[in-house]
């Protein structure tokens, strides 16, 4: 748009441009010249005398007074069509601000009416599932339970499903239910489901399901962000050593993951790319024994090679074979997992690494918290914080899974660091990537735990 200042800018140049067509009269040529009454113009110069004008001097005089008289008119012209094109411009940007603005206005009004529709048809859904999970077909309350999840929120729909796996009538709805709990991050939710885990006037299959998926919500509940997870097998499978790997299953495939990548060096390994590769190897060697990877946060975590840039590393690892208490049964390849993954840590290219490794009669629970004390508040802006476990796992009465130390006491529940520990010192490090590997057997921590009931 043309303002104000610009419209007097470009009259002022208009007028030079026509002024300066005009032929100048000098000052001194001025002073030195009359004009007499009958047109003839006298040239002082020491003398007087007459000249007369020639015709060519008639015509530039002609010439000049008509340029005089139509520049005010040309002028004004130039001054009324900038002023219209101003007007004009001005006119148009403020007819394309309003239908902007009215575009606008009904695009957000389709977007609330879309909204309110969606509104609409989740509540008649959420009605209609409500109706179903009354319903004396139990295939149809199995499905009311999943759907469900759908078209509620989960403060809504975690207290209703929870009714379900207490106190439906029928064993599988109350499976599908429990199932659909297990999804959950809260941990209150793993308190109920332990409850009923330890509900003896049930199924022992529904209450290895009750367990497993307690372990499961407090494993992945109150994460800090920038952690990662993995466990060694899925909730309610079992964990193997087997001698002719010299190893755990777990550990040996994702140490032989690792040394894969390495042996080709080649851009950078990511956390999800060794973790595909881990799951893949495991399949293929057992396949009922799954690797689980929760990631809160980047899922994009790099563990080497160019876009690993770590200013230090953090790290506790921890293997177990004896126990200094039954039922716990001694393990056999914990310990030499634990050193083969603290050898593999020491060659990493990471500055300042910071590694302590600790094995069987010295890992007691209050040697492991002092560590991870230590290590919590040595981390450094932009480390790696790495925590590896090897041995028994343990569910709390309170729900909460925890790593079972050396001095475990079966009658007082002693002994043991619970995961939510392991996430404080995560939280309460400078580092910028957290990771735990957890290669514990869920199942037959379950399995002993009924042994006990």
């Amino acid at each position: 748009m043309i303002g104000l200042k610009s419209l007097l800018t470009a009259l002022a140049m208009a007028a030079a441009v026509l002024l300066s067509a005009i032929p100048s009269v000098s000052q001194e040529s001025a002073q030195n010249s009359l004009t007499t009454n009958g047109g003839q113009k006298v040239e002082v110069s020491g003398e007087l005398s007459l000249v007369s004008k020639t015709d060519g001097d008639k015509e530039e005089d002609a010439y000049l007074d008509e340029l005089i008289d139509i520049t005010p008119e040309l002028l004004s012209s130039i001054a009324i069509a900038l002023v219209g094109y101003w007007i004009s411009q001005s006119i148009n940007k403020s007819q394309q601000q309003a239908s902007k603005a009215t575009a606008e206005a009904q695009i957000e009004a389709a977007n609330i009416r879309a909204e309110n529709q969606v509104q609409l048809q989740r509540g008649e859904l959420t009605g209609k599932l409500m109706e179903h999970l009354t319903s004396s077909d139990r295939t149809t309350r199995e499905l009311a339970v999943v759907a469900l999840r759908e078209s509620v929120s989960p403060e809504i729909y975690e207290p209703i499903v929870s009714i379900l796996a207490k106190s439906d009538r029928d064993g599988n709805v109350r499976a599908a239910a429990i199932r659909e709990l297990g999804t959950s991050q809260n941990q209150a939710i793993a308190r109920q489901l332990n409850a009923i885990g330890r509900d003896e006037t049930r199924s022992e299959s529904e209450r290895r399901l009750a367990m497993s998926s307690a372990s499961a919500v407090s494993l992945s509940s109150d994460v800090p962000t920038n952690t990662a997870i993995i466990t060694a097998t899925s909730w309610g499978e079992h964990a193997y050593e087997v001698a002719e790997l010299d190893g755990g299953v777990f550990t040996y495939f994702l140490l032989k993951s690792f040394n894969e990548w390495r042996s080709k060096e080649k851009g950078t390994l990511y956390l999800k790319d060794l973790f595909r590769s881990l799951e893949r190897q495991m399949k293929i060697y057992r396949a009922d024994s799954r690797p689980t990877l929760f990631v809160e946060g980047n899922s994009k975590i790099p563990i080497a090679g160019d876009e690993a840039h770590y200013t230090g590393l953090e790290a506790l690892v921890i293997g177990i074979d004896k126990y200094a208490s039954y039922p716990l049964e001694n393990l056999s390849y914990c310990r030499s997992d634990a050193e083969k993954v603290t050898k593999t840590l020491e060659s990493l290219t990471v500055p300042d690494k910071n590694i302590q490794s600790v094995y069987d009669e010295e890992a007691t629970a209050r040697t492991l918290s002092s560590h991870l004390s230590k290590l919590a508040h040595s981390g450094k802006e932009g480390g790696l914080f790495i925590v590896y476990f090897a041995g028994h796992s343990f569910l709390s009465f309170e729900g909460e899974l925890g790593l079972v130390t050396h001095d475990w006491k079966p009658d007082t529940r002693e002994g043991f660091i619970p995961v939510s520990t392991i996430k404080s010192a995560f939280d309460q490090s400078r580092s910028s990537t957290r990771l735990l590997i957890l290669d514990t057997d869920n199942a037959a921590t379950v399995e002993r735990q009924f042994q006990k009931a």
